[in-house]
């Protein structure tokens, strides 16, 4: 609160302390720390990152009830994605899937060197 009235400025390590960042890195790191968080989540689905946002973007401002189906809301879109139905297959097989957003199409995986069977599935599904 007192940051509120006051307006007062806070370091990067009492941000850190406060919970108000995700982590504190030196000025020269900071864009390299930036690219490494951005390629992690270039491997993730885009309808799931889109969902995760918006949830918690929402959610925070929203009484209980009013977050937890909109949680409910996003679990049920992304259950119903190409990306849940193939996934764990690949991770059973121990496969590195690469998560592809197609314009006006729900995200598909694919294997960074497909087999023809995972070939003829993709073709199969669009």
């Amino acid at each position: 609160m007192k940051m509120v009235l006051t307006g007062d400025m806070i370091s990067a390590d009492e941000a850190d302390t406060m919970g108000l960042v995700s982590e504190v890195v030196d000025d020269e790191a900071a864009i390299m720390r930036a690219i490494e968080i951005a390629e992690q989540l270039s491997k993730y689905s885009p309808i799931a990152l889109a969902q995760i946002k918006e949830v918690a973007t929402l959610g925070a401002d929203m009484p209980l009830e009013g977050a937890l189906a909109l949680e409910r809301k996003a679990f049920q879109i992304l259950f119903d994605t190409h990306d849940q139905k193939k996934a764990p297959k690949l991770f059973w097989k121990s496969a590195q899937p690469t998560i592809k957003a197609i314009k006006g199409q729900m995200p598909l995986i694919s294997l960074s060197t497909p087999t023809n069977s995972y070939r003829k599935l993709c073709r199969e599904t669009l």
